[in-house]
């Protein structure tokens, strides 16, 4: 749970592939609740492919506006959910800038560094 009390989670399924492969779209579940909100709020909604990379995927929900975006490098290993953003997706060159505006924070990923993570790595780069 966050400081401040309340929690949103975000989950979405990728199906099983060896090597991984992301699909053109992501159906997306959003569940905000705790103290601090008015009412608990669950959304879903589809997400699409916009941007891709062996090192980044990029996803954008026009109905939600906002991104999810999965990066992969060497340098960095991050997801971040962008929500609210409008009128048109975050290209992921633009995510350095947008973590310094407070007004565009994103959520990030509590278990990146879990199992999800090292699953996804171990597929990524065990190709057979």
């Amino acid at each position: 749970m966050a400081p401040d009390c309340y929690t949103t989670s975000v989950t979405f399924e990728v199906p099983a592939s060896n090597p991984v492969s992301m699909p053109q779209t992501v159906k997306i579940n959003e569940h905000t609740h705790g103290c601090g909100v008015p009412e608990e709020t669950y959304r879903e909604a589809v997400f699409e492919l916009v941007e891709s990379s062996p090192n980044y995927i990029n996803y954008y929900s026009e109905d939600l506006k906002a991104n999810l975006i999965i990066i992969s490098s060497y340098e960095r290993k991050a997801i971040y959910y962008f929500d609210n953003i409008a009128p048109k997706t975050i290209p992921v060159s633009e995510v350095p800038k947008m973590m310094k505006l407070e007004e565009t924070f994103p959520y990030q990923s509590t278990h990146f560094n879990g199992n999800f993570y090292y699953d996804y790595e171990y597929h990524k780069n065990n190709k057979e």
